[in-house]
């Protein structure tokens, strides 16, 4: 979440992917660091331990909800 604080407040919009079960965390986050509208697509699986191919992957499956997320933001 750090790198996509940093790279919003340079002017690089950002979608974070996570499980789920972090999403109100990240949004008490996102609210602390004065970035409330920060989008989130939750997914059901974890990404830790994941390879990157795998997650790239999982991306790829969540990219229209991404997209979606970036044009409402």
């Amino acid at each position: 979440m750090r790198d996509a604080i940093a790279a919003e407040r340079r002017g690089v919009p950002c979608v974070l992917v996570l499980n789920g079960a972090l999403e109100r965390i990240v949004d008490e986050t996102a609210r602390v660091v004065c970035l409330p509208d920060m989008p989130v697509v939750p997914i059901e699986q974890t990404l830790f331990g994941c390879s990157r191919e795998e997650i790239s992957g999982i991306g790829q499956a969540h990219g229209d909800a991404v997209e979606r997320a970036l044009v409402e933001a």
